[in-house]
């Protein structure tokens, strides 16, 4: 059941006119969280602004019976000029910035503001002209929540999917996998590693395309493998990418083979974070990163070809 405060019941029960606007609020990955406004001026309420010049657009919300998951999807109408953390707003969902984000809709209502009529053409009040910010909402109703589970973007246009939480009910592995490699996630809660004490900071060196890094960075063999790295500045500022390999070990600067390639070849200079990789054996857990006792693998069950 969802619930309203007693001044929005008033106001409908008004019968007076009254403006609604969507109100969408997205957590990214890394708790980042972005606010956006269907209205033509920003919103103020809970001490947060919902406004851009990202036009959005949505279905109605699929509401099932049961398990089964509900389901949304947005259209996002977005420019060049439009950014999210230094980076076009289209660039930054092909580059997976909204992968897993949380999507809070609300629609937050108003009394009708007044105005008039010109040839058949409503005139909205002066304030709305003039684009200043609207106050709190008499109420605001919760819609919908759920994960971005599809992107879809070309030319100017963006097609967001979100599910319900219930979506993951239809993972079909189980909780506990008994197999030979770990099954945590690097750096996550169970792995209990502090993904902070393992940053390096570097610099993109002359000659990085799509594909490789060059780097001005330094490190044992294959200390970076299977990690990751998010750009800190330049064109790319936001673009996180996993590493496949390194080439090079020692005091030879290192290359780093991207696995997906990037949207622009970094230029010289560019700062990036980067993170080393596990391959999830048990000695690696031990050599690398000294974390037996959160190791989740099972080294020693014999392979399936084992004859008894």
């Amino acid at each position: 059941m969802k619930s309203v405060t007693s001044a929005l019941v008033d106001l409908l029960r008004s019968r007076d006119p009254v403006l609604g606007f969507d109100l969408y609020q997205f957590t990214l990955p890394g708790d980042t969280v972005l606010y956006y406004g269907t209205a033509d001026v920003p919103i103020v309420y809970n001490g947060n602004t919902y406004g851009g010049s990202v036009r959005w657009d949505r279905s109605q919300i699929d509401l099932k019976v049961g398990l089964e998951a509900d389901s949304l999807t947005v259209k996002a109408y977005a420019s060049p000029t439009d950014l999210v953390n230094g980076v076009p707003f289209h660039q930054f969902l092909r580059q997976g910035g909204f992968d897993n984000a949380y999507l809070l809709l609300q629609r937050a209502f108003y009394p009708h503001p007044g105005g008039f009529f010109v040839d058949g053409c409503f005139t909205p009040p002066g304030w709305l002209l003039a684009g200043q910010a609207i106050g709190a909402p008499t109420g605001v109703v919760w819609l919908f929540s759920g994960l971005v589970t599809e992107i879809i973007t070309g030319g100017l246009q963006a097609q967001i999917k979100i599910d319900s939480h219930l979506y993951t009910l239809d993972r079909k592995i189980p909780r506990n996998l008994y197999q030979h490699l770990c099954d945590q996630v690097l750096y996550g809660p169970g792995c209990g590693l502090n993904e902070a004490a393992y940053a390096v900071e570097g610099q993109a060196q002359a000659g990085s395309t799509i594909f490789q890094l060059i780097t001005n960075l330094t490190a044992a063999r294959g200390y970076f493998s299977l990690g990751k790295l998010q750009f800190t500045s330049g064109a790319l500022q936001g673009t996180w990418s996993g590493i496949q390999t390194q080439v090079g070990a020692g005091s030879q600067a290192l290359t780093l083979t991207l696995t997906t390639p990037l949207l622009a070849p970094p230029a010289p200079g560019d700062a990036f974070t980067a993170w080393p990789g596990c391959d999830r054996a048990l000695s690696t857990c031990k050599n690398k990163f000294n974390n037996v006792d959160n190791f989740r693998g099972f080294p020693w069950i014999p392979c399936p070809e084992t004859a008894d």
